[in-house]
């Protein structure tokens, strides 16, 4: 990069040709900076076979005792693919650690006061003066440039420190370049508190900006702003402005006149980026010995003793015992009063305070990662710590982990909700306690899962013995209470597993079975000769409803049979459930959310999910369809660098299945229109085909379809229930009856109201259940929700509503993936059998998991968008909603035996939507379409390039 710009700058006496060169100076720039580019991320892509990352633990145990492995040949390779790090300006990393800078500014010091702008312009004196003869601004845009970042250092001088707009105690900026190539700035200022009181006041609004044309007396000015700030005529007087939108000027011009400044209540969310360094220092944030190491991969033995050394966290410790006027200031104030050097990984006290505009961030952690959240949950609490050890010391009293000392601290909330769900389940024997204790392990946050073991292990104990009646081989296993506890145990953590495969018992800080009982069951040892097949990767393609299940089912067997090891995963979880064994590809493949087109899978060739992918002889994968393409090959990716191989999936024998006719990925932003063909009267089946396939059309309207005279149409939303639902009063208490009907809508809005006329269309009283909301991040400033504005917050079909009118019999769906080995997934449906205020009892109502029982207790819920506007946002509810109306999208992959209604008063949008919908069922007759239209036609979105 210094070499190019030495060769930008005129020297005296020297002719620089590419200076001469017009046009083409621009095309060289552009080049000169996508070679430099090109060679940063070569470096990195070159290496991404050998640098990989770990935490020091797993390091030192991948080495051994000794610190060398056993056999360099069969060692097993330590941490996981390491891919671009925050250091590299413009991936997603750098944005993400940028913006969460931002908000630890923002939280420290409040929100900003001052959004100003600044573009460039060619016509400055500084430009043309140095223009050389025959040139234009185009010519020199590296001059454009130069000026450009003067004056804008000039300008930052101006505001910071000679307070132009009052004291700035902080800034945001970054520097974009426009379509025409000039740069332009965007900063936001944050101002101190005599500052912002002052901006309160509409007169020292007016000193700083005015929406008013100059008088006439300072004619410079005047000049300025009729040339370069007059937005030009439109709307009705200019409709063809460039600033036109449909019917309206995108910036909202002409602005409405007003006799005073007045402040608007309103305030914006901070989405600017810094690309030059910050003032924002990242804390580590680690459990002992658990700091991450990079290395290049045989280079272990090298990283291991040098990776001892210190971190953050731990010079923090070693501050506080060294300097005791210190230990007032906890972790996140740390680096205002001491420097980090980072080539001797140590820190010095900086006396002077000159650190004082220094704002720390501690690395964010999720609370599903146990320890480490309550970690860091102390840290942002307690100062002066001096160790690991001395930050569980609680009064004096040393507590054994950190979620223990946040307990005793009153950091965390008790378990009652959880300890009432135990003992109304004891109460019913509706299902097995071990499952339901673990679904409040996996998904529920107790803040002290021991005790509620101990408390109610009496309970567990009765629980597995009462099941045991009847079964003479589990009654031969009960024993004593050691041997029975041991038992119940191990199902618990078998349990746990199926939601995570590598978590334990020990992860919550409870007890292991014991392993020197008899197990009563072992892992089968399967050994997978080599296979030579040329073709590795199949793809299975049908219609909807023509069997592509029962085929995947059936080479499950038969494999299985052999035996063989398969892995069968859907990307939907409703689709997952219907196979065997079936769970969801993120789940199994450890996917990343979100992804994107550099990602890798969070798993490790040591961990379990390695193990077990190594050994897998075949994987299934259906609806493979309705996946994204990022998705597929961050799977393709990780295979490859699991079994060490360059080979589609590393090798691995794959089937994939789905149906081009179907939904596709959803593109946020996405458009799409296509013609169809001319309509026939034709018969049901081959219409499905038709309209998969795109092959009808209107004469006047290429991207709509009529429905054919033999399904029934509606034009209210209370005959279409009627119509769908008709019987209900007698059919109520038939779970069958009911979940062979539904509606299907191609929106998440008209489901409430769909929901609510079935509602009131069945007999007897319904309970009501209120939710808990609460904003629990630390990056928020919980106290400017209140809870009433958190109560109607909503995030599609991913987040439970506030309030829930549900009564005995109603069919639900679940908002949660629970356990999909016993068919407890997202989009599964149930049928409620009892409620009581903590507790739901409900039962699977379809599908190869039929009949299985599940006890719902309320959990903590988030809403599934990276973009939802409250971040922390915790909704405690029962993750259900009723489901006698679905979205297209979660029906995809099921079959209703009854009839279905379809609502398109909102048309299709997507590909695959009214196909899915109409191939719900078999037979015309069991359709009915509610439509705004009285022509029977609606929209047919197909993409045809999709189906080639």
């Amino acid at each position: 990069m210094m070499f190019y710009r030495w060769h930008l700058f005129e020297r005296a006496g020297e002719f620089i040709m590419i200076l001469h060169a017009a046009r083409l100076f621009q095309q060289y720039l552009v080049d000169q900076f996508c070679k430099v580019e090109a060679e940063r991320l070569s470096y990195l892509r070159h290496n991404q076979t050998k640098l990989r990352a770990a935490d020091y633990t797993s390091l030192r145990d991948s080495l051994g005792d000794s610190g060398r492995a056993e056999d360099e040949a069969d060692a097993v390779r330590a941490g996981r693919l390491f891919i671009l790090p925050f250091t590299h300006i413009g991936c997603d990393s750098y944005m993400r650690q940028q913006m969460h800078g931002i908000i630890a500014i923002s939280n420290q010091i409040g929100h900003p006061d001052i959004f100003l702008t600044m573009t460039c312009n060619p016509s400055w004196p500084e430009i043309t003066r140095a223009l050389l003869p025959n040139q234009t601004p185009q010519d020199r845009l590296d001059l454009c440039a130069r000026v450009f970042r003067l004056k804008m250092k000039d300008l930052m001088f101006l505001v910071i420190n000679e307070d132009v707009f009052g004291t700035v105690v902080a800034h945001v900026r970054v520097i974009k370049f426009q379509k025409r190539g000039l740069p332009h700035a965007h900063v936001v200022f944050f101002l101190d508190e005599v500052s912002k009181n002052d901006l309160r006041n509409p007169e020292n609004v007016d000193r700083i900006i005015s929406a008013e044309i100059p008088s006439a007396q300072d004619p410079e000015l005047q000049e300025v702003v009729l040339k370069h700030m007059i937005h030009n005529p439109c709307g009705e007087r200019n409709p063809t402005a460039v600033c036109m939108g449909e019917q309206y000027c995108r910036k909202r011009f002409s602005k409405p006149f007003k006799h005073e400044t007045s402040q608007s209540e309103s305030e914006y969310y901070i989405t600017y980026r810094r690309r030059s360094p910050s003032a924002v220092v990242r804390l580590s944030m680690h459990l002992p010995n658990h700091h991450m190491v990079y290395f290049e991969e045989g280079r272990e033995q090298e990283a291991a003793p040098r990776s001892a050394s210190g971190t953050k966290l731990t010079e923090w410790f070693k501050a506080n015992e060294n300097y005791p006027s210190a230990r007032h200031i906890r972790y996140h104030k740390f680096p205002k009063y001491f420097t980090w050097k980072k080539s001797s990984k140590s820190c010095t006290y900086d006396f002077s305070g000159t650190g004082a505009n220094v704002v720390g961030r501690i690395y964010t952690v999720s609370p599903r990662e146990g320890e480490r959240y309550f970690l860091r949950l102390l840290l942002t609490q307690v100062p002066g710590a001096t160790s690991f050890e001395n930050l569980r010391n609680i009064d004096g009293e040393q507590c054994t982990s950190f979620r223990q000392a946040c307990l005793r601290l009153g950091l965390l909330a008790n378990d009652a909700e959880w300890k009432h769900a135990i003992r109304d389940s004891f109460r019913s024997s509706f299902v097995p306690l071990s499952h339901l204790f673990a679904t409040i392990l996996a998904h529920c946050q107790p803040s002290d899962p021991l005790s509620l073991w101990n408390d109610y292990l009496h309970m567990f104990l009765t629980d597995i013995r009462n099941r045991a009646r009847g079964q003479p081989i589990r009654r031969q296993q009960l024993r004593d209470d050691r041997h029975d506890t041991s038992y119940v145990l191990g199902e618990v953590q078998e349990a746990l597993q199926t939601v995570r495969s590598n978590w334990t018992l020990a992860h919550f800080g409870l007890p292991l079975p014991d392993d020197s009982l008899p197990a009563s069951e072992q892992p089968n040892e399967i050994q997978t000769p080599e296979a030579q097949a040329q073709h590795r990767l199949f793809f299975l393609d049908a219609p909807g409803g023509t069997g592509k299940t029962f085929v995947l089912s059936a080479i499950q067997d038969f494999l299985r049979s052999r035996p063989k090891q398969v892995i069968a995963v859907a990307t939907s979880a409703v689709a997952a459930v219907l196979l065997d064994g079936g769970r969801t590809a993120h789940s199994v493949f450890k996917i990343p959310i979100p992804v994107s087109a550099k990602s890798t899978c969070n798993f490790s060739t040591n961990s379990d999910t390695g193990r077990t992918l190594q050994q897998v002889d075949l994987i299934i994968w259906d609806e493979i369809v309705m996946c994204y393409r990022n998705c597929i090959e961050t799977v393709d990716r990780s295979l490859c660098d699991l079994m060490q191989t360059d080979r589609l999936f590393g090798g691995k024998f794959l089937v994939l299945a789905g149906d081009f006719r179907q939904i596709l990925p959803v593109v946020p932003g996405g458009s799409r229109g296509d013609p169809a063909a001319d309509v026939e009267a034709l018969n049901f089946p081959q219409f499905l085909l038709s309209v998969g396939e795109g092959r009808l059309q209107c004469d006047q309207r290429p991207e709509w379809i009529s429905i054919p005279q033999s399904v029934a149409f509606e034009h209210t939303i209370r005959n279409l229930c009627l119509k769908v639902f008709h019987g209900i009063r007698d059919n109520h208490v038939d779970p069958t009856w009911l979940t062979n009907r539904v509606i299907l809508t191609t929106k998440n809005r008209p489901l409430e109201q769909v929901n609510e006329v079935i509602r009131n269309m069945m007999q007897g009283p319904y309970r009501t259940y209120l939710s808990a909301d609460k904003v629990e991040s630390e990056d928020t400033n919980a106290l400017i929700y209140p809870t009433e504005m958190l109560n109607t917050l909503t995030a599609g079909s991913d987040l439970p509503d506030h309030k829930l009118k549900l009564k005995k019999g109603f069919i639900v769906m679940l908002l949660r993936n629970l356990d999909p080995t016993s068919g407890y997934v997202n989009g599964a449906r149930y049928v409620i059998e009892k409620m009581t205020n903590k507790l739901f009892f409900l039962r699977v109502t379809s599908g190869s998991h039929e009949g299985n029982r599940l006890c719902l207790p309320q959990m903590p819920c988030g809403p599934g968008d990276d973009n939802f506007p409250i971040p922390g946002f915790t909704r405690t509810q029962f993750p259900i909603r009723t489901c006698f109306a679905l979205t297209t999208n979660k029906a995809q992959g099921q079959s209703f035996g009854g009839r279905i209604g379809l609502d398109l008063r909102d048309h299709c949008f997507s590909h695959g939507q009214l196909y899915v919908a109409l191939s719900r069922t078999t037979h015309s007759s069991n359709v009915t379409i509610l439509t705004r239209e009285s022509d029977a036609t609606t929209r047919n979105v197909v993409y045809p390039e999709v189906l080639q």
